[in-house]
């Protein structure tokens, strides 16, 4: 606790203290004598009565709560009818403090404890007095003054003790739910007991055995009960504590999963985890293997979460432990464990083994009971010594599960190397294309000629020789380049980052390393080599690339040139849409795709919130092309990602223009999922952003839900780097992909949008049912709502009904050009949820 915290806590303490005081002098002081005020030694007897109450609560469990009953109303209530309010007073402020003292408090909490049992006290008094008024305390009217004296008590106490915690732990304030729970009714139960018991005294003390035989009975039931109920508690949480490590497969999950759920098991601030990695084998299950030493992984959990450092507790209470077990309870932990424990700041703990199938893997440790009063106890021990030996089991499976991992990782590796030559094979190549594109590249395919001849004469395994020589003389020939084989007498070089002359002059020293004779058991033998060659930009992808090499080199066979280098005339596909690729590809770097916006209206208000960018494609030749045909030969060619950053820095710029009179205006550009994953496209977003003034809030990128789905690890990467810029995310066409409700929850977005094919049918009551799931779906997540392609009034006035934050479509508003934005910005007439004004019937 800061000594900020600290000086607010004295501060209070102090406010009750006087409070308790001026209450007391001004309202109690003068209050006659009850006619049947016992002697001065009741306050002994009410001292000790308060003391059994706050020593000895009791706690009762009603599902995963537990709330605590102190009984103290029975001698307050005793008090209120049979002796002097002063005796009252003096009898809670000697009882109370004693226990503080059993019990060990902090001098803190034990004087404000004391000043709010004073302020209770005297409060509890000036209360039922005033209820009472001159009546009878015996009468109907007492009965009424005891309840609500009791009542007061419960408030009071549950008010002040839940803003002290508040001070300490920095949190909010609780909800008055949380604050009085059962309290006020427990409380009032124990008020009505002592209302029996005042009667049962006033018709003769001597009864009073009757009513402790009744208290005993019903204490000896509760233990009975509660000891029944915490058995099935302990049950639920080892069941709950196996299926939730049970679920997790790595050995850093399942360490993090063991310490949390072990440290919310136990109730424990502390918890520390070590996994030996040389695990010691148990005697008693092999006696004839000794300890095998290795080195620890430790994980710990304190107030700052689960981390992986040092778990110095361990480290100090092991060598303390008898076999690796040990109980240490707070205040009575031996001498040389306390010393330990007071060197960490930590009061009590339990430490135990790991152990599965006979081995020692480490060791668990709880530490810090939550509360003041509770420790750690034999029956803590045996609970978490279950919880141990699941752990034990979950993450010796994980360290297998790791190991299989790592061994097929260690077989990817291989099956990514050709086995003859240990040159990267297609595959492993094909990767390496893709990594280096984005600073451009050139392939080169190479075919032997006459190795067929070689094998046929010389056998298999010569020629498996002379390609092994292939090999090295490729590799020797190409030092700076990535070598790799196909398959058969297919080779391929990649120089990442050279241009059309650099690549031929490597074409060239390739084939002089190939037509130097090659020795096999004396025999000479020449080759050549038929190679296509082909030059990548950072637009180009990876396939593409290599069909070209491989397009050239049978060129370069057909034609027996030696060497071929790409061009579109090699191309088997259809010429014509070679040509559109290029001048798609010719109008992206002239900067002549226009943009269109549609608006996107606020459903509750009727105003424009922001346009949606979309790419519109005037060809010179064939006219207009749409979207839905330029689009995916851009995402096919990878022109996709500079065609994306083209129209997000045109709708960057029109946004920035567009806020200068209307403020907080926002737009939307569509990005494809190769965009999304690319490694540079962040950093491109964030130059983009940087050349404009404009809030990075005020940029949306909206996200197919099935794109999302296509590498889901890497887009949640991507989605978080670009979160970290400050722009929002969108989720495009909800709930036309397959992706599960656990996925989306964890997306980092800030909008979902829900597809128009929704609204086709919406008269139907099913449609609309579901369309309202969604939306409440997407507002229980976080995140608001647009629904796209609304086609009429009526389906605007459900959607408001629906709670829906936004929509788009012809309704409200075609795609139109930047110039009629500026004119409907300007004009700034809300679309109504009924019908539309004039002015938004003419857009449509």
């Amino acid at each position: 606790m800061t000594a900020a915290r600290s000086r607010a806590v004295w501060a209070l303490t102090v406010a009750l203290t006087v409070a308790a005081v001026g209450l007391y002098w001004w309202r109690v002081r003068p209050l006659p004598e009850p006619s049947t005020s016992w002697s001065v030694p009741s306050l002994l007897v009410l001292a000790g009565g308060f003391f059994a109450a706050e020593a000895r609560p009791v706690y009762l469990r009603l599902g995963r709560q537990a709330y605590a009953f102190s009984f103290m109303e029975l001698p307050l209530v005793l008090g209120l009818f049979f002796v002097r309010p002063d005796l009252l007073v003096a009898s809670r402020l000697l009882g109370a403090p004693v226990a503080f003292v059993v019990q060990r408090r902090a001098p803190q909490k034990a004087a404000f404890n004391a000043s709010l049992f004073a302020l209770e006290t005297v409060g509890a008094i000036v209360v039922w007095h005033l209820v009472l008024g001159g009546h009878d305390p015996l009468s109907p009217v007492g009965w009424l003054a005891t309840g609500v004296a009791a009542l007061f008590t419960s408030v009071l106490s549950s008010t002040l003790v839940s803003a002290v915690i508040a001070i300490v732990s920095g949190e909010r304030p609780r909800s008055l739910g949380e604050v009085f729970s059962l309290g006020p009714a427990a409380d009032l139960v124990n008020a009505c007991f002592a209302l029996v018991c005042v009667y049962v005294l006033s018709a003769d003390w001597r009864a009073g055995w009757l009513l402790v035989v009744v208290g005993a009975v019903l204490f000896i039931t509760y233990r009975a009960y509660d000891g029944s109920h915490h058995r099935s508690e302990t049950l639920a949480q080892i069941n709950r504590f196996t299926e939730v490590v049970g679920l997790e497969v790595g050995v850093e999950a399942v360490a993090g999963t063991v310490l949390t759920e072990v440290g919310r098991a136990l109730e424990a601030a502390v918890v520390q985890l070590r996994l030996s990695t040389g695990a010691t084998v148990d005697p008693a299950h092999d006696g004839d293997r000794g300890d095998e030493q290795g080195s620890n992984d430790d994980w710990v959990l304190d107030d700052r979460g689960v981390d992986r450092h040092d778990a110095e507790l361990i480290n100090l209470l092991l060598p303390l432990s008898e076999d690796g077990l040990l109980l240490a309870p707070r205040h009575r932990a031996p001498t040389a464990v306390a010393e330990a424990l007071r060197s960490s700041a930590v009061p009590d703990c339990v430490l135990v083994p790991l152990r599965s199938e006979g081995r020692t893997l480490g060791s668990l440790l709880v530490g810090d009971r939550l509360g003041d009063v509770d420790t750690f106890t034999e029956e803590h021990v045996r609970l978490l010594q279950s919880l141990a030996n699941h752990a034990a089991v979950a993450l010796d499976n994980a360290e297998r599960a790791q190991e299989l991992i790592r061994q097929a990782e260690e077989r990817e590796e291989l099956a990514m190397r050709d086995e003859l030559t240990g040159l990267p094979n297609r595959r492993s190549f094909a990767r390496r294309l893709d990594e280096v594109l984005a600073e451009g590249a050139a392939v080169l395919l190479l075919d032997l000629d006459g190795f067929k001849q070689v094998n046929e004469t010389l056998g298999h395994e010569v020629g498996d020789r002379l390609l092994r020589q292939v090999a090295q003389r490729l590799v020797e020939a190409a030092r700076s380049a990535v070598v790799g084989r196909f398959g058969g007498d297919e080779f391929a070089i990649l120089l990442p980052g050279a241009d059309d002359l650099v690549a031929r002059a490597c074409a060239s020293v390739v084939r002089e390393s190939l037509v130097r004779p090659f020795d096999l058991d004396g025999i000479a033998v020449a080759l050549d080599a038929s190679m296509g060659l082909a030059v990548a930009g950072p637009a180009d992808d990876g396939a593409s690339v290599l069909r070209w090499a491989d397009l050239a080199m049978y060129a370069a066979k057909e034609t027996r040139t030696g060497l071929e280098v790409y061009t579109a005339s090699l191309d088997r596909q259809d010429a014509s849409r070679l040509g559109l690729l290029a001048d798609l590809r010719s109008a992206i770097s002239l900067n002549t795709i226009d943009l269109h916006y549609q608006p996107k209206y606020s459903v509750a208000t009727g105003v424009i919130q922001g346009v949606e960018a979309l790419a519109r494609w005037h060809h010179p030749q064939h006219g207009r092309i749409g979207p839905d045909e330029f689009i995916p030969l851009a995402e096919h060619s990878s022109l996709i990602t500079p065609l994306t950053m083209l129209v997000l820095r045109r709708a960057l710029r029109d946004c920035q223009r567009w806020n200068e009179h209307t403020p907080g205006l926002s737009v939307a550009v569509n990005i494809s999922p190769r965009s999304l994953l690319s490694p540079t496209f962040v950093d491109e977003v964030a130059a983009a952003l940087a050349a404009v003034a404009l809030p990075p809030a005020a940029l949306i990128l909206e996200i197919t839900e099935t794109s999302l789905m296509t590498d889901p690890e890497r887009a949640m990467e991507a989605l978080h780097r670009l979160r970290r810029l400050g722009l929002r995310t969108s989720v495009d066409d909800l709930g036309t992909g397959y992706s599960s409700l656990s996925y989306l929850q964890r997306l980092p977005v800030d909008e979902i949008k829900i597809d128009r094919s929704f609204f086709a049918d919406f008269e139907d009551r099913n449609a609309q049912a579901v369309v309202g799931a969604m939306i409440d779906l997407g507002h229980r997540l976080g995140r608001s709502v647009v629904a796209e392609g609304i086609e009429d009034g009526e389906t605007l006035t459900t959607l408001a009904a629906l709670g829906c934050d936004t929509a788009q479509g012809f309704w409200l508003s075609r795609p139109v050009p930047a110039p009629e934005i500026d004119a409907l910005l300007v004009r700034h007439e809300p679309v109504p949820t009924v019908a539309p004004p004039a002015s938004l019937r003419l857009l449509r």
